[in-house]
């Protein structure tokens, strides 16, 4: 396989799911890792667990590669000497008059196809993360295509 593609839905703005990610307090509350980042081009993005952790993680030598804030996060993700490519992007959506953000993450290994293996195994660790971060914000809500408006929409005779 070439990449994994995973989604989830925000009922927040823009800003804010930008910094549920880029913020260290903030990562810590929904994900209970610890994160030493710095918001620069080439900045390291280093995301850890404690050893009684349920969710093993430690991307030490993972640097930020390109970010524009409410747009997108690229990550060069280190993983036992391997490099992956790691793109997060946010995308604005309407519910009825409130604002939520669609997070599309894209992630691929820089040389190479993932083994099924790999797949598999960042699947698991990409879908428990972010639907940790979807019960923190959303709690039991998870945002379906018909919960979604688009208010120009609203007025068709469709």
């Amino acid at each position: 396989m070439n990449f994994l593609h995973k989604t989830t839905r925000l009922g927040c703005d823009l800003g804010r799911a930008f910094r549920f990610l880029t913020k260290p307090d903030m990562i810590k509350k929904w994900s209970n890792l610890d994160a030493d980042i710095s918001m620069k081009k080439g900045g390291h993005y280093t995301l850890t667990s404690s050893e009684d952790a349920v969710l093993q993680l430690n991307t030490s030598g993972s640097v930020i590669l390109d970010y524009e804030r409410e747009k997108y996060l690229h990550i060069e993700w280190k993983d036992a000497n391997e490099s992956y490519d790691l793109l997060i992007r946010f995308m604005q959506c309407t519910y009825e008059t409130e604002f939520c953000t669609e997070m599309h993450l894209m992630f691929k290994h820089m040389e190479r196809s993932l083994s099924e293996l790999e797949v598999e195994s960042y699947n698991d660790l990409f879908e428990t993360l972010l639907e940790e971060l979807r019960k923190y914000q959303n709690k039991d809500w998870v945002i379906q295509d018909s919960d979604l408006s688009m208010s120009y929409l609203k007025g068709s005779k469709l």
